[in-house]
């Protein structure tokens, strides 16, 4: 029982985790002020499609 229980509790641990992992990963936006300037290095960052892509 107590095997199960761990079980359990590890399964929801990774879970969260994960949850909280690629939830930090989304890079919406509004408009083009909302990309960090960094993301592409020595392109720029363009808001399109509510999403940050490098240009």
């Amino acid at each position: 029982m107590a095997k199960i229980f761990n079980y359990v509790y590890a399964l929801i641990m990774f879970l969260s985790l994960f949850l909280m992992g690629t939830s930090g990963m989304k890079n919406g936006c509004k408009h083009t002020g909302h990309c960090p300037r960094k993301m592409c290095g020595a392109k720029t960052t363009k808001c399109r499609n509510n999403k940050c892509q490098c240009v």
